[in-house]
């Protein structure tokens, strides 16, 4: 079998029996040194040379990029800790330097461009890899160009540096993608990682938000809920880490995540099982159990209608000046259900059953599509609670030690109806308890809680979201571009939800709303792309 060498658009062909000393022998030969006047046959051995260094450089990609991300942060956090650490000397006045993880040396990574490079190296030799003559200035230019153009030569990898330099650019900041090219001028990768980076950090170390933001984040933050980075802390950078990782997904998967910890916010509030479901029946049940305290409330005997309810029930019947100039327009039907109530004295245990009578009567017309039977209900709902609140009065007179008791019974009551309407399924619908609470709907609690929740992050409070995918189109881009090349380039796929994973994490979160300024301050003089490294290995560093 012969042994094929591809040398620019040139394929080689050696004997299977041939050693390496005389294939070398061999191309020595072929590419000797020319003689002055030679130029063109410099420059085409040049170019070639190049198109053989692209190729270790591609296959060991994965592994480089991996190891030269580590080393990145790495260096940065070790510039962070000795920023941040107070100075520690020895008893000779010499400065004790921080502990910081070791860097790893790139040529020792099974894997890696180096090794590949050492593999082929160990068959033909390096002379494929060099230009006849480094020093020229003219051949070292071709020798790039002919990595570049090796690219579009070597059939799998057609186009994989325009293409990933295409979804570079369109997801990524020039600044990082700069730092990191820099950094890395072999990756064809390179802006890339810097679009995985320094968004992140800059992110998060951006200066902190307004007060009323920030103390709604903290709030949240508290409660174990995800909020998107850009709501925190709304700069630039923060922009761009959301749309490198989808903004929309984002979202979907916060959501998907904060569910569970708004039911359970709800259940504990209204002392509902885990094991219960969050149904209307539930919801039932709960109003039961607490109106057991009406029952003890039924023998505190006659109860006299004090002012406040005489004044509020005239007001139900005659609202305002329309009564007044316009009597004939105000509603008979309504000043009649208001004046069966609207009486001087009554027994708790009449009042009682008025209360339940009214309340079921208005459960049921607010589900009428009838303007006026909605209007009825509203009304028998106001005389409900005028009554209730009669008797809470009376309760507090007659009996002071049982008020308490009574007062978060009917508290509890009362939240089991905000929580009905805001039921999707056997979840609750934060944003719409949210709504709620801009209509200055009375709350407490933990359902106060997930309400401002709903109202202030709204777009992480959805209620059963699009299907949340691990892999949306755009995360195939770099997976597929890099699987052209080899299998393995598909783990690039990961990328994008692995950084909406670690934007959602606690630590990313805690550092958002956490960080203290005098830390944001000195960290934001680091370079950004030293930013990325420092926070990555910072939140990773106990994992």
């Amino acid at each position: 079998m012969a042994q094929i060498i591809k040398i620019g658009n040139e394929d080689l062909s050696f004997p299977d029996s041939m050693g390496r000393e005389e294939i070398r022998a061999a191309l020595s030969q072929r590419y000797a040194k020319p003689q002055e006047g030679s130029a063109t046959t410099d420059l085409a051995a040049s170019a070639a040379s190049g198109v053989n260094s692209l190729v270790p450089s591609i296959l060991g990609l994965p592994v480089d990029t991996a190891t030269n991300i580590r080393n990145l942060g790495t260096a940065a956090y070790g510039t962070l800790k000795s920023a941040l650490t107070p100075e520690e000397r020895t008893p000779a006045g010499t400065l004790i330097s921080p502990d910081l993880p070791d860097t790893v040396d790139p040529a020792s990574q099974t894997g890696g461009s180096q090794w590949f490079k050492d593999k082929i190296s160990g068959v033909i030799g390096d002379d494929v890899f060099s230009p006849p003559d480094p020093s020229d200035p003219t051949q070292q230019k071709l020798n790039m160009a002919g990595s570049i153009v090796g690219s579009s030569l070597l059939s799998p990898a057609a186009g994989i540096k325009q293409a990933i330099g295409t979804a570079a650019k369109m997801t990524i900041p020039a600044a990082g993608a700069v730092g990191m090219q820099e950094a890395f001028p072999d990756q064809p990768l390179a802006p890339m990682v810097g679009a995985m980076g320094s968004p992140l950090a800059a992110g998060a170390l951006a200066k902190r938000p307004p007060p009323t933001v920030n103390v709604a984040a903290e709030k949240a933050n508290s409660l174990g809920l995800k909020v998107l980075p850009k709501d925190i802390r709304d700069t630039g950078p923060q922009d761009v880490a959301q749309g490198t990782a989808g903004t929309v997904p984002l979202k979907q998967l916060a959501s998907k995540e904060n569910q569970p910890k708004i039911d359970a916010i709800v259940r504990k509030d209204l002392d509902i099982p885990d094991n219960a479901p969050l149904s209307v029946e539930t919801l039932q049940s709960v109003r039961a159990k607490s109106g057991e305290v009406y029952e003890s409330a039924k023998n505190i005997g006659s109860i006299t209608a004090d002012k406040a309810f005489i004044r509020n029930m005239d007001k139900l019947k005659a609202p305002g000046a329309l009564a007044k100039d316009f009597p004939n327009a105000v509603k008979k039907d309504m000043v009649s259900e208001v004046g069966k109530y609207n009486v001087k004295s009554a027994s708790a245990e009449g009042i009682i059953s008025a209360m339940r009578s009214l309340r079921r009567d208005a459960d049921a017309g607010f589900g009428s599509t009838d303007p006026q039977i909605k209007s009825m209900a509203r009304t028998q709902k106001k005389i409900a609670d005028q009554l209730e609140g009669l008797l809470g009065r009376a309760v507090k007179q007659k009996k002071p030690g049982f008020y308490e008791d009574f007062v978060s019974a009917r508290r509890r009551i009362a939240k089991t109806y905000t929580v009905q309407k805001a039921l999707k399924g056997e979840s609750v619908d934060a944003v719409m308890l949210g709504k709620a609470l801009v209509k200055n709907k009375p709350m407490s609690d933990g359902i106060k809680d997930v309400a401002e929740f709903g109202r202030d992050f709204g777009s992480v409070a959805q209620v059963n979201p699009p299907q949340v995918t691990n892999f949306r189109p755009m995360d195939w881009i770099a997976g597929a571009v890099g699987g052209m090349v080899r299998p393995e380039l598909m783990a690039l796929v990961a990328a994008r939800p692995a950084l909406r994973k670690l934007l959602l994490t606690k630590k990313y979160q805690d550092a958002l709303v956490k960080l203290p300024a005098r830390r944001v301050e000195k960290l934001l003089t680091l370079p950004k792309e030293a930013q990325a490294g420092a926070l990555i290995v910072m939140l990773g560093e106990d994992e």
